[in-house]
């Protein structure tokens, strides 16, 4: 993918007087460990984590590269951060504007190259020797799904202060620190833990369960992402050897200011999700917010997740190339109307693919669409032709997918026809379910010469767009009918 489109995907930009966002870096070679850095206007705190990891961990740096996330490319450090990965061979710079929360931690695993993930905050430092204990670990279990953690030390660098976290609900928080002394000895065996802070962690690339797209703001990681590991067979373990001290001081202030109505929404979700009961969250909150607060929040958590297309991670759909203002506030608006009054987040627009041939743009565009659902690590998308098309989606609807065959093709009454009136209406809204758009998007072209043969040898956009959904599918015939 080339980095023209990476920064489409990743950190688009629209409208004039925007700040300029640096380009990221192309995927490089496969490595065997990748440590990410996601960081917000920490230019210091990046550059120190980075600076320790190739003097300290300098042996196991040779085979290893660094993902730096920058999740505010617009801000003042970015043009640095950038730079850097112009002098350190083995760094690489993306910048991700898509969301903005703490689970961006989520994408240092579909933008890896390593088959081990050490994931670490911008302002984190490993001890010496942690590093290679990570990588001996997973070498010595090839096969194992765990997530790997260790002990907090105190600024000291000596005395463990926190080895997991109990599920106690303090300060709008589901965790307290605490402390297992078998984790006094670096040498020690590693252990079970039921969670712990997420400053610092590691797990196997393809063993990585992800979190929910629609986190956003601050918080909820923890605890959550320790019980899907173990529901997917991993373990979540303290590694003694790991050990990490954080910088939690800031005297100048965080350049962000996380919002417990941000955190309360998270945790809601997550529960949901896992299918645990909400009311231990609720009564804790009732007592740091107004009891109509985390009503209202928890009715419209409730809302959002009972829509049709909330079983997808996430919908995507086609923003028009420099769209008027008039144009995106009116789809916007009959989006509102149509919906319940509010685009949710799992919902995003990509920047169209311009081309003079309108069905070379729309082909592209949508293998854009479906690169977007695979670069932010979905399993599962609703691929649309707009937002006005969730309105006319029903539960009923879906439930006619052809859901073991992972696919559902639903054409809106009175969709739009494509520029070629002879060719027959293409889908309003496809389904895709674990991980199938991936199929599709090695089944279309990537470029427009391409993209024109395709079209030349199936005839029409929509006929092959139903024989590539078709074949994934595993029956053509069934999966090319639209639901209706």
């Amino acid at each position: 993918m080339s980095v023209k489109e990476l920064r489409a995907l990743l950190a688009p930009v629209s409208g004039p007087g925007r700040c300029r966002i640096p380009s990221p870096s192309p995927f490089g070679r496969p490595v065997r460990l990748t440590v990410g850095i996601c960081t917000y206007d920490d230019f210091d705190g990046a550059w120190f984590t980075i600076a320790s990891l190739l003097v300290h961990h300098a042996e196991v740096m040779r085979d290893a590269e660094i993902l730096l996330i920058d999740n505010h490319p617009e801000g003042p450090a970015a043009k640095t951060l950038k730079g850097l990965s112009a002098t350190i061979p083995q760094m690489r710079y993306v910048p991700l504007t898509t969301m903005r929360s703490t689970a961006v931690k989520h994408m240092v695993f579909p933008l890896a190259q390593g088959e081990v993930v050490v994931v670490l905050d911008s302002h984190v430092l490993l001890a010496p020797g942690a590093l290679q204990a990570v990588v001996d670990y997973f070498e010595e279990r090839p096969e194992c799904r765990d997530l790997v953690q260790g002990p907090l030390l105190y600024d000291d660098a000596v005395t463990v202060c926190g080895t997991h976290f109990t599920a106690v609900w303090s300060d709008g928080m589901h965790g307290q620190w605490a402390v297992d002394p078998r984790a006094d000895d670096p040498a020690g065996e590693p252990f079970d833990i039921p969670m712990q802070g997420t400053g610092a962690f590691a797990c196997r690339r393809q063993a990585w369960p992800g979190f929910n797209s629609r986190f956003h703001g601050f918080g909820c990681e923890e605890g959550y992402l320790h019980e899907k590991i173990r529901r997917a067979g991993g373990r979540t373990v303290c590694l003694p050897a790991m050990r990490w001290v954080h910088r939690f001081e800031r005297p100048a202030g965080a350049p962000y200011q996380p919002t417990w109505e941000d955190q309360l929404r998270n945790y809601l979700i997550a529960w949901d999700e896992l299918g645990w009961e909400p009311s231990g969250i609720l009564e804790h909150y009732a007592g740091e917010l107004s009891r109509e607060v985390v009503e209202a929040i928890h009715r419209r958590v409730r809302v959002e997740l009972g829509r049709p297309f909330a079983a997808f991670d996430g919908v995507v759909h086609p923003l028009p190339p420099q769209p008027r203002n008039r144009e995106a506030n009116r789809n916007k608006a009959e989006f509102f109307d149509e919906s319940i009054g509010a685009v949710p987040s799992s919902v995003r627009g990509v920047p169209a693919v311009a081309h003079r041939d309108a069905r070379v743009a729309a082909l592209l565009t949508y293998r854009r669409c479906l690169a977007y659902a695979a670069l932010h690590g979905w399993r599962s998308v609703l691929v649309t032709d707009g937002p006005h098309t969730l309105g006319q989606l029903t539960h009923e609807i879906l439930k006619q997918a052809a859901r073991a065959e992972n696919v559902v093709v639903y054409r809106r009454p009175g969709g739009r026809a494509s520029a070629d009136a002879r060719e027959p209406l293409l889908p309003s809204a496809v389904g895709y379910w674990d991980r199938a758009h991936l199929q599709a998007l090695d089944a279309l072209p990537a470029t427009p010469k391409a993209a024109q043969r395709w079209i030349e040898r199936h005839g029409s956009l929509g006929v092959g767009l139903a024989r590539a959904v078709g074949t994934i599918a595993g029956s053509e015939k069934p999966a090319a009918a639209p639901v209706q």
